[in-house]
């Protein structure tokens, strides 16, 4: 059986091979762990193989490699945070060749029988003071080989433009890109695509989440 354990998020079956490393030089002192993982769940979520190197110096903690099957797909990602000075951190993370169905109904409880995709993303995140309120990141995420008429936001927009397409009509491809800020979330970029239309939008969403959308 895996063992677990909780660090605000709870990480539970984890099997496979964990080697720590540690060295002191004088009052200082650095670690470094390296994972490769057969099995672990966060937060209830299944992943499978996944490997993981964590360093640790005086001044700052590395996460150098991450990555993980999930979703039918893989997910990696690296990070650092300083704490010299003015703490700062940067994560960055990629996702690829991920179920749409399986991201939409083991993560957030949506679930519609023949709804499908193949997605991929990428976001940032940099703070230069280490608080959340200055904050600064970038994401774009995109969809192929698709059906997805399903999905909550695009029924939601049809509604908003009270678009009628033909019956059997339904968007096989979708992106977006976005940057945010401590001022709000800007959508750069919002299209999705079927044979015989296409629909692109641009917007943001202010610090009090009121949504303004430009379609055309």
């Amino acid at each position: 059986a895996g063992v677990g354990f909780s660090a605000g998020w709870q990480f539970e079956n984890i099997t496979g091979d964990v080697a720590v490393r540690g060295r002191m030089e004088g009052s200082a002192s650095a670690l470094s762990l390296d994972a490769n993982l057969t099995s672990i769940s966060l937060g209830g979520k299944d992943m499978g193989d996944t490997c993981i190197r964590l360093v640790q110096e005086p001044d700052e903690v590395r996460l150098e490699r991450f990555q993980t099957r999930m979703f039918g797909g893989v997910l990696e990602g690296q990070g650092r945070m300083f704490f010299a000075g003015k703490p700062s951190y940067a994560f960055f993370a990629n996702a690829r060749g991920m179920n749409l169905s399986d991201v939409l109904d083991k993560a957030f409880g949506f679930r519609r029988e023949g709804l499908s995709g193949t997605l991929g993303a990428r976001i940032k995140i940099l703070s230069l003071t280490g608080k959340n309120s200055d904050t600064i990141g970038s994401a774009d995420a995109d969809v192929q080989d698709g059906a997805l008429w399903e999905v909550p936001v695009i029924l939601a927009m049809m509604n908003v433009l009270n678009l009628r397409l033909p019956e059997r009509t339904q968007f096989n491809s979708a992106h977006t890109r976005l940057e945010w800020n401590n001022k709000g979330t800007f959508i750069n970029e919002l299209s999705m695509s079927s044979d015989p239309a296409t629909i692109f939008g641009q917007g943001s969403i202010d610090a009090k989440g009121n949504l303004d959308m430009l379609f055309y």
